[in-house]
């Protein structure tokens, strides 16, 4: 009789194929044993899975069964509108545990479709002028769906803003879900209120990664069609710029949510009332009296936001323009800071941060469209002991020193260079003096870094086909991939090869 397989080995098995949908769900029907270890992994993602099939109402209609009667009853007080019921069958799994991966567009247009479908009507306006009833019934469905996160998901990780909809969602998110570990923040538009809030939030206070996209330096001012410090008015070319531009809920909060960023009082937060009339530009202590206070930059808080963790990891910021102060704060993080990807970061600051985070850094990418300064290189051969991936952008002319100078990283796994113009071919420059890298390609076979594994070459760099051959022979390194274009001898064909 033929053994079972241990259980070790299914579980191994069935995380591999965590990617595979169809094969999971195949998998789900072979007995209840496999069901009960594949549900877990299907259930990591929910919703993205969900919106690849094009969304369902039933997503949510099973996380709102796994909710106790209290979660519930609020629902049905919050959402009477709804002219169907709201389920009551308990689950065959806990299905809201699972959780570990979400993002907010997902989110928002699966709770869409489930308010839709509950109230028999296919013309909710998720944009409409005030906060209309749809847009209070989602508010509260995510703000529920949030305190099931917070109680049952343990292993919750990686946090997704991608959505240019509803203002009030980012607030529950940041306060509910527990123990966020990568806080990812893409999309043009207003980060402000978002990022003050995972500043003070407790469960963002233990990031390993943070990826933000698109900073500014300036306060935008703007929230749901409101100027900071005036009255409740809309302005249709506003909100309509504001709705493919921004972010998640912008200069826009309700004033008695201010207030329970401090104290984390889970009570305050499920009692706390959608009043329209309190949102504002400024923090409101009654309803005749407001404090309005200066508005800050998304840099500013962002900043906030990096100091007030403990151990970040992984720092990646794109289309930037930030300045001095913002980088040198950064050093606060250094001792634990391993990746860091930057465009448009001064020379001056770049060595800073490398110099402060050298022993922990591995992985580097600077391939912005500059040449990187000597200086740079220097700091990073003489301070990132342990480095292993490196991205830069590199002038021809300084390719033989480019390798000089990194030869002594004995940690260095890949190397991936950028570059291009059209005298990169070699041939006569706009400067009158000829340089052609078929010359160094050579003299880089003998000093490569002992590690390296990946190397490659600008695709606008040709090398001569006698060239390579030579690099070949004098590469003494166990590259397992070389990335290059190359001339043919007969001048007439290019070949774009793969050396394995």
């Amino acid at each position: 009789m033929i053994k079972p397989m241990p259980t070790e080995c299914l579980q191994e098995i069935f995380e591999h194929l965590q990617d595979d949908e169809c094969t999971l769900f195949s998998v789900l029907q072979v007995n209840r044993f496999w069901c009960k270890n594949v549900v877990p992994i299907l259930w990591r993602k929910p919703f993205e899975l969900c919106s690849k099939k094009g969304g369902s109402p039933n997503l949510v209609e099973t996380l709102i069964s796994c909710m106790d009667i209290e979660a519930r009853n609020r629902l049905k007080r919050d959402c009477k509108p709804l002219k169907k019921k709201i389920s009551r069958s308990p689950p065959s799994f806990n299905y809201s545990s699972y959780l570990r991966k979400l993002t907010t567009s997902d989110l928002w247009e699966s709770v869409l479709l489930w308010v839709s479908y509950k109230k028999s009507c296919d013309n909710i306006r998720p944009y409409a002028r005030t906060l209309s009833p749809e847009q209070k019934m989602i508010a509260c469905v995510i703000k529920e769906l949030g305190l099931l996160f917070n109680k049952n998901c343990p292993k919750f990780d990686q946090l997704i803003f991608n959505t240019d909809h509803d203002e009030l969602i980012g607030f529950y998110l940041l306060h509910c879900l527990p123990h966020i570990r990568e806080f990812n923040y893409s999309g043009w538009g207003n980060k402000e209120r978002n990022f003050d809030a995972a500043s003070k939030s407790r469960n963002c206070r233990n990031l390993k990664k943070l990826v933000v996209e698109k900073i500014s330096t300036e306060p935008k001012q703007i929230g749901r069609g409101l100027k900071y410090g005036g009255n409740a008015k809309f302005d249709y070319n506003e909100r309509y710029t504001r709705r493919h531009f921004s972010s998640l809920f912008n200069n826009v909060v309700v004033s008695s949510y201010t207030n329970l960023i401090d104290d984390g009082s889970e009570n305050d937060l499920i009692n706390s009332s959608l009043d329209p009339f309190s949102i504002g530009g400024g923090v409101h202590h009654s309803s005749t009296s407001r404090v309005v206070e200066k508005p800050k930059s998304e840099r500013e808080l962002l900043l906030n936001l990096i100091k007030v963790q403990r151990r970040l990891e992984h720092i990646k910021i794109f289309f930037s323009d930030l300045n001095l102060e913002f980088f040198l704060s950064i050093q606060t993080q250094s001792r634990t800071l391993s990746c860091i990807r930057g465009t448009r970061i001064p020379s001056k600051d770049l060595s800073s941060i490398i110099k402060n985070s050298g022993k922990s850094m591995n992985t580097i990418y600077l391939n912005c469209q500059q040449d990187i300064d000597l200086p740079i290189l220097h700091s990073i051969a003489e301070y990132c002991y342990n480095l292993q991936e490196l991205e830069l952008y590199l002038d021809r002319k300084d390719l033989l020193i480019c390798f000089t100078t990194l030869n002594n990283l004995n940690t260095l796994k890949r190397l991936r260079i950028y570059g291009g113009g059209f005298w990169d071919c070699g041939g006569i420059d706009y400067r009158g003096s000829i340089d052609k890298p078929s010359k160094s390609l050579p003299k880089v076979a003998k000093i490569l870094p002992t590690s390296l594994r990946w190397l490659s070459f600008p695709r606008g760099w040709v090398f001569s086909f006698r060239s390579v051959e030579e690099f070949l022979k004098n590469c003494k390194v166990q590259l397992q991939r070389l990335e290059l274009r190359y001339r043919m001898p007969n001048h007439e064909k290019m070949g774009n090869n793969n050396y394995a």
